[in-house]
C-alpha cells in the first residue's frame, strides 16, 4: 500500500509552522429541535420543526431561503456551501461531489466597502480556500483559509490572513483560528495575531466570532457583506451527527459583488445579468462529468497543500494531470474515479488522516492512462492490499483487477 511518493521533511517542517499557537474555542451546544427521520437538529433562532414535513424550515421572516439544518439567508443574498460527502453547491445552486482530501480555491469577490450612510468609499477583496481530510473511509470538510484586503478611495488598507478548523468529539466541538493581521497571505503562512478591526467611520468590523448553540465558528465583515460559517465534523457520531458540518460563504448583492478567479474556483458565479458567468456546465472539460470537472479544477487550482493534515500526493495530482491529452484525461477519469467512490476500500487501503495512500493510488492510476504507468503493477498493488474481497464487492473493483481496462500495451 506505498503511496505515490512520500512527503519531504521540508513539507512537514512548513506544516508544523502553519499549525503554531492556534486560537482554540470549545462548545457543546444542542441547537434546535431533532426534526425528521435522520435525527437532525434545527438551527436555533434560525429555523423550526416542520411537523407536516418532518424538516426544518428557516423563519421566514427574515429568511428567504436555505436549508434549516444548515444555513438560512435573506432573499439578497447569493452563497456557496460545502457540505459533506463533501459536496460543493456553486452560486447557482448546482451541488457537485468533491472527494479529494486536498486544499483548493473555493471563491475569490469584491465587493463594495459602505459607510453608515451606505455610500461607496472603498472595496473589500476575499479570496478564500478550502480543504478536506478523511476519517476512516470519508472525505469532509476540514475548513478554510481567506485573505482579506479592504481598501479605500482615499489609499488606506487594512489587510488580515486567517485560517478556521477544528474537530468534533460525541457532540463537543473544538474551533481553531490562526490568524496573521497586516497580510494578504492566500498561501499563509498564518501566525497567532488577533484579528479585530473596527472602523468607527464605516462601522466596518472584521469580526471571529462563536455561536456556541449551534457550534458555529463565524467570521463576519458587515460592511463588506460577507459572511462566513464553519462546523467541524464529528469523527465520533459521524452519520449520527445531529448538527450537519459544513462550511458557507454568504454575500450580499447590494454590496454588488464581483466575482474573481471564475477560471480556478470551484463555486461559479451566480449566472445573473451583471455578472454574465455561465454555469458549471460552461465549464466542462471534454468528456468529463460536473464532478470529474470540478476534481479538476480543484487539483488544478494552483493551491498550496499546507492545511493541517495535507497530503503531498494532492501536489503530484497537478503535476500527473498536466501531462494528460484530454482524450487520455477522459479515459482516465473513467476508469479511476471507483477509487474515490469507494468508501469501504478507502477505509481497508488507507490508514491516514490525510488520505495520503489513497490519493497516491488515485495519482498512480492517472499516471497509467497518461504517461504509461505499468497497469498490472498497480492491479498487484491493489490486489496485494487485501482490500479487494469486499461483501458486498464494488463492481468497478471486480472489473478494473480483471485488467480488461488496462490501455494497450
Amino acid at each position: 500500500m506505498a503511496p505515490f511518493s512520500l512527503w519531504t521533511l521540508a513539507g512537514l517542517v512548513l506544516l508544523m509552522v502553519a499549525q503554531v499557537f492556534p486560537d482554540c474555542h470549545i462548545s457543546d451546544g444542542k441547537s434546535g429541535p431533532i426534526c425528521g427521520p435522520e435525527n437532525r437538529a434545527c438551527l436555533l433562532g434560525e429555523a423550526l420543526c416542520n411537523p407536516s414535513t418532518g424538516r426544518c424550515d428557516c423563519n421566514d421572516p427574515p429568511y428567504a431561503y436555505g436549508d434549516g439544518y444548515f444555513n438560512c439567508y435573506r432573499g439578497n443574498t447569493f452563497r456557496t456551501e460545502i457540505s459533506n460527502d463533501p459536496n460543493v453547491m456553486t452560486y447557482n445552486n448546482i451541488s457537485i461531489g468533491l472527494p479529494i482530501p486536498c486544499r483548493y480555491l473555493w471563491t475569490h469577490t469584491k465587493t463594495y466597502l459602505k459607510d453608515k450612510e451606505r455610500v461607496r468609499v472603498g472595496y473589500c477583496e476575499m479570496e478564500a480556500y478550502a480543504f478536506h481530510e478523511k476519517w476512516k473511509g470519508k472525505f469532509y470538510v476540514a475548513g478554510y483559509d481567506v485573505a482579506i484586503n479592504v481598501t479605500y478611495d482615499s489609499g488606506d488598507m487594512i489587510m488580515a490572513s486567517i485560517r478556521k478548523y477544528g474537530k468534533a468529539d460525541n457532540g463537543t466541538y473544538t474551533n481553531c483560528i490562526n490568524a496573521t493581521d497586516n497580510a494578504y497571505l492566500p498561501q499563509g503562512p498564518w501566525g497567532d495575531d488577533e484579528v479585530k478591526y473596527y472602523d468607527p467611520v464605516t462601522n466596518l468590523l472584521i469580526k471571529c466570532q462563536y455561536d456556541d448553540d449551534n457550534n458555529l465558528a463565524l467570521l463576519t465583515m458587515k460592511k463588506c457583506g460577507i459572511a462566513i460559517q464553519f462546523r467541524p465534523y464529528d469523527c465520533t457520531l459521524r452519520r449520527d451527527q445531529p448538527q450537519i458540518p459544513h462550511a458557507a460563504y454568504e454575500v450580499n448583492c447590494a454590496f454588488h459583488p464581483v466575482f474573481l478567479q471564475q477560471e480556478a474556483v470551484v463555486a461559479i458565479s451566480p449566472s445573473i445579468d451583471h455578472q454574465g458567468g455561465p454555469t458549471i456546465d460552461g465549464y466542462l472539460m471534454p468528456g468529463l462529468n460536473r464532478e470529474e470537472t470540478l476534481i479538476y479544477r480543484a487539483i488544478m487550482s494552483g493551491a498550496d497543500q499546507n492545511g493541517p493534515h495535507a497530503t503531498e500526493q494532492c501536489s503530484i495530482a497537478r503535476d500527473v494531470m498536466s501531462t494528460c491529452s484530454n482524450v487520455e484525461l477522459d479515459l482516465a477519469f473513467e476508469n479511476c474515479m471507483w477509487i474515490l467512490h469507494s468508501p469501504r476500500f478507502i477505509r481497508c487501503y488507507d490508514p491516514t488522516k490525510s488520505g495520503e495512500y489513497i490519493m497516491g493510488l488515485f495519482n498512480w492510476c492517472f499516471d497509467v492512462y497518461c504517461d504509461e504507468g505499468d497497469c498490472f503493477d498497480l492491479i498487484h498493488n491493489i490486489t496485494s492490499s487485501g482490500c479487494t474481497d469486499l461483501d458486498p464487492p464494488y463492481p468497478d473493483i471486480t472489473t478494473f483487477i480483471t485488467g480488461a481496462n488496462c490501455p494497450p500495451l
